[in-house]
């Protein structure tokens, strides 16, 4: 891949490639026991059974935008207490800028502009913002004028918003642990590096860069830190670890009854159109004397394929064309995107894991090996589509919960936003 297409590429796709906040409980067995053991606090809700807590099958959807508190205007506001939900604006005293402080509690020398405080000693920075909203470039960076300075302003909102709720959910996850296991904070802090090396080497290897001081070059000439970029997945994944052991007890699996209901009532989403994956194999008749000779070879390579030779072999001991550079992979995958046009009528008309017949075409002939067929209508209710399902609605239920932790949590920390405009686009 070239340098400027490939640092394209790594501004455009990284932030798409973080760890999710909602999680999937990637703690091995035993830490993830005692991770539950921790969260076992009499406050806390009990888990329910699926039977006493059914989870709904038709659940509308969360408005991701839904503002923290509203824009601040031209003129410089005081700060704001933000409160998710239908409770008083207060004004606080500002906030002076001070050091961040990670983890290890180890304070660099340089200051940082604090955009939020959540509590009394958590700070979110403007570079932390900045650095989230360059990962969305994608959203605004063809704009200009108004629409991009609305759109940016639009993006900085919900990466902020985003930061809070991740840093309530840490916070909330330490504070539990400090009390109940003090023991497991380093445990845990150690499994979030090892899940950040895992998520990193992969970029690595996905953009050919060797060495992390490579990493940290690329990302400089698009403006982002690595070394914030990897605190970023650090946290995520402390936060992911938190909702893991949590919630996965409390929602529990959706059943068989959920994953019917949702399946009869969303129909319409499990569509599919014809849809088919091929191999080729591909004799022409300019390689033999006669188009007779040309039909004489391909018979004879089919009935090799009969006995149970190896298509993709066959193609590239025996084949012809460009089906050699594709090692016998097919072109198209949908009605009209057939190629050549007159393999589609053959392609659509044979089963998954079938071969066709010898294909006469104006340039020579075609054998044709079907790997995936999808016919349109409705997709068939079984256990790959059940466990989609089952998926769908274990992410859906999280969620939800999630969403009321993090209301809960943005009542009793308090949170205060100390700006709100993002910085100047570069």
């Amino acid at each position: 891949m070239d340098a400027p297409i490939r640092r394209l590429a790594i501004g455009l796709l990284l932030g798409t490639l973080t760890f999710g906040s909602l999680g999937c409980g990637l703690l091995g067995h035993e830490v993830d026991e005692r991770v539950g053991e921790t969260m076992a606090d009499p406050s806390l809700p009990k888990s329910k059974t699926r039977a006493q807590s059914p989870l709904p099958v038709n659940i509308p959807p969360q408005d991701p935008t839904t503002p923290i508190v509203p824009l601040a205007g031209p003129t410089p506001q005081p700060p704001l207490r933000a409160e998710p939900l239908d409770q008083p604006v207060q004004t606080v005293s500002n906030v002076s800028a001070r050091p961040l402080v990670d983890r290890m509690n180890a304070t660099p020398t340089s200051q940082v502009k604090v955009v939020a405080t959540v509590g009394p000693d958590i700070i979110v920075t403007d570079e932390e913002v900045s650095m989230m909203m360059k990962q969305r470039a994608r959203d605004y960076i063809l704009l200009t004028g108004d629409e991009r300075k609305t759109k940016e302003k639009e993006v900085y909102r919900e990466e902020l918003r985003k930061l809070i709720e991740r840093e309530l959910l840490l916070n909330d996850f330490l504070s539990k642990v400090k009390k109940n296991k003090p023991q497991l904070i380093d445990e845990l802090w150690d499994r979030a590096g090892r899940m950040t090396d895992d998520h990193l080497r992969g970029l690595k290897k996905m953009f050919n860069l060797k060495t992390e001081a490579e990493m940290t070059a690329e990302m400089e000439k698009q403006g982002l830190s690595y070394k914030m970029f990897r605190r970023q997945i650090e946290r995520e994944s402390m936060v992911t670890q938190f909702l893991g052991s949590v919630l996965r007890e409390k929602n529990g699996m959706p059943t068989m009854q959920e994953v019917q209901a949702y399946f009869d009532q969303h129909k319409a989403d499990f569509q599919t159109t014809d849809r088919v994956k091929f191999q080729d194999l591909f004799v022409a008749n300019s390689r033999f004397n006669s188009a007779t000779e040309a039909k004489a070879y391909a018979d004879d390579l089919w009935k090799k394929m009969l006995a149970g030779a190896d298509f993709v072999a066959t193609v590239k001991e025996k084949g012809h064309g460009d089906s050699l550079l594709r090692e016998g992979a097919g072109v198209g995958e949908k009605r009209g995107d057939i190629r050549p046009a007159e393999l589609e009528e053959t392609v659509f008309s044979i089963k998954a894991g079938n071969i066709s017949g010898v294909v006469a075409t104006e340039s020579g002939y075609h054998i044709v090996k079907v790997l995936e067929r999808d016919v349109a209508g409705t997709r068939k209710f079984d256990d790959k589509l059940q466990t989609e399902i089952r998926a769908k609605l274990s992410n859906v239920g999280t969620k939800v919960e999630r969403d009321k932790m993090v209301a809960a949590l943005w009542r009793s920390t308090g949170v205060t936003i100390q700006e709100e405009n993002p910085a100047p686009s570069k």
